[in-house]
């Protein structure tokens, strides 16, 4: 319970508990928690394409940042897991994001094709997302 002074007279306000607003602040967090670990992610994998493909004075330099990127990606997977009780759908989402924004990526950044294939199995993700999301 609060209080608040105004002039010479001490009101108190309530404060509920409202279970609802903080479901829907976790979930906002979570969403934002994916979406910087997929960032993370796409960071981590270009540095890591550097690295390999241009062998230049700074190809270590992208390694150890993708490194960098591959532990933080560590530590926000780890706060997504603190808010879920089993370990299936957080990975679902998380793979599914990824591949998604990886695709995107490397067609965009490294002009690769998209092929039917890759079509087709982006699809079976989604899919699949959707069947374990929705149990």
């Amino acid at each position: 319970m609060e209080t608040t002074d105004i002039g010479s007279e001490i009101y108190f306000v309530s404060v509920e508990y409202n279970p609802v607003y903080y479901i829907e602040m976790i979930k906002y967090l979570l969403v934002w928690l994916f979406l910087f670990l997929v960032l993370a992610e796409c960071v981590g994998d270009m540095c890591f394409h550097r690295s390999i493909h241009y062998k230049d004075a700074k190809s270590g330099m992208y390694l150890y940042f993708g490194l960098f990127m591959s532990v933080v990606m560590g530590l926000l997977y780890y706060q997504i897991l603190k808010n879920y009780d089993n370990l299936a759908v957080p990975n679902a989402i998380y793979q599914c994001l990824s591949v998604l924004a990886v695709t995107l990526v490397s067609m965009v950044v490294l002009k690769e094709k998209l092929t039917r294939q890759k079509v087709l199995g982006i699809a079976v993700i989604i899919v699949g997302l959707g069947l374990i999301q929705f149990e």
